[in-house]
């Protein structure tokens, strides 16, 4: 038998054992995301998740202009509500049941909760009482989720490596991200999971993409590989890592 044949039996042999996966992919604007979704979206047995950007665009006022594009020209204007309809998006995303045996997500609830609304309070785009308020529904739906992701996936790269990558993209929504918002996100991912190891009981997963974006799609299956023989393994001695 093939090595590659095997090592496929195996991965979908411990896939029935466990049931299926579900990862969340973290990381900065411009870090790689959408370089490895594609070629995420391009496994049959992968389900991907995308930030749901194109219903964002969509929500737009009597000239044209969509929240997103409105959050980054007037932040602190629309810093409180395009958070609370980030999260809504978000979760509608997920409503339908997963099909797959490995299911990615683009961004979570989580990354706006550490990273974007942390942000916008600390400098200023989200005054005292909008944070308080966003903090209490939070809490209160975020205790109402029953499934928990099997993992984190942080792909760390460099804020001006973003940054050039933003400008050469060159999205008219993020026409006006500065190098300094970029730090402070990066700063914020740092700081929420570059430290640890978990993520309360989440395992955190970092993948350096900075300079070898194109690497990072092998090492996302070298991570579902290794989590899946891990709980095979644990499942000998009556344990098993939900």
């Amino acid at each position: 038998m093939p090595f590659a044949t095997l090592l496929s039996y195996i991965y979908y042999t411990i896939h029935n054992l466990f049931g299926k996966k579900w990862y969340i992919i973290e990381g900065n604007i411009g870090c790689g995301k959408t370089t490895l979704i594609r070629q995420l979206k391009a496994r049959e047995d992968f389900e991907v998740i995308e930030e749901p950007v194109e219903v964002w665009k969509s929500i737009i006022n009597e000239d044209g202009d969509n929240i997103l594009g409105m959050f980054y020209k007037e932040s602190k204007k629309y810093a409180y509500i395009f958070q609370t309809i980030v999260f809504k998006t978000r979760m509608m995303a997920l409503e339908h049941k997963q099909s797959k045996p490995v299911r990615f997500s683009e961004r979570s609830i989580w990354t706006d909760k550490n990273i974007f609304s942390k942000n916008c309070y600390e400098i200023g785009f989200m005054n005292t009482i909008e944070k308080n308020t966003y903090d209490i529904w939070f809490n209160w739906l975020e205790s109402k989720i029953t499934r928990k992701p099997d993992g984190i996936i942080y792909l760390r790269a460099d804020p001006e490596i973003c940054f050039n990558r933003v400008q050469k993209r060159d999205r008219s929504e993020e026409a006006t991200v500065s190098i300094e918002y970029l730090k402070n996100v990066h700063d914020k991912h740092e700081d929420w999971l570059n430290k640890d190891k978990m993520y309360g009981d989440i395992p955190i997963y970092v993948i350096d993409n900075t300079y070898e974006p194109s690497r990072a799609f092998e090492k996302v299956q070298e991570i579902i590989r290794c989590d899946g023989f891990w709980n095979y393994l644990l499942s000998f001695f009556g344990e098993k890592n939900e």
